[in-house]
This record gives structure tokens, C-alpha cells and sequence, in this order.
């Protein structure tokens, strides 16, 4: 199914990838507690895109991202106790 879903050639994976990632990133630079749930929601995205294409390399950047996703919502909570 996952093979089918695409605009002019581009997987609809990849580009929800790209648009949930610069959703991401606004919600970071506006230092909002909820950019790591933000981000983690989006590496569903990454994720299943990554896999999908075989990108290896990027599934290595996946687990690292996915790792700071975690680690930032415990470090943005502290931060919000403050």
C-alpha cells in the first residue's frame, strides 16, 4: 500500500518527513515544552519513510534523533519546574 502513495513521483512518506521535521523545528526555536513530542510524533514519519526506501544511513540519524527527542522532553520538563 505503502508503495502507492505518492504525488509526481515523490513518496507522500518523504514528504510528511520533510514538512513534520520544519513543524519540529518551529516548536523548537519558539522554545515550546511540547517540541519533543512534536518531534517524536514526526519520526513516525521519518521512520516508516526510512525503512520504506532501504535509506540506511538515515535510519542511523532516525535512532540518534529519536534518542534527543527522549531526552528532551525530560530536560524541557526540568526546565519548565525551574
Amino acid at each position: 500500500m505503502l508503495h502507492s502513495l505518492t504525488y509526481n513521483s515523490i513518496s507522500l512518506l518523504e514528504i510528511l518527513a520533510a514538512l513534520s521535521a520544519c513543524i519540529s523545528v518551529y516548536f523548537y526555536g519558539n522554545r515550546s515544552p511540547k517540541a519533543p513530542w512534536i518531534g517524536l510524533g514526526s519520526q513516525i514519519f521519518w521512520w516508516s519513510w526510512s525503512i520504506k526506501e532501504d535509506l540506511y544511513f538515515i535510519i542511523i540519524l532516525n535512532i540518534f534523533m529519536t534518542i534527543t527527542h527522549i531526552r528532551n522532553i525530560f530536560k524541557m520538563k526540568r526546565r519548565k519546574e525551574k
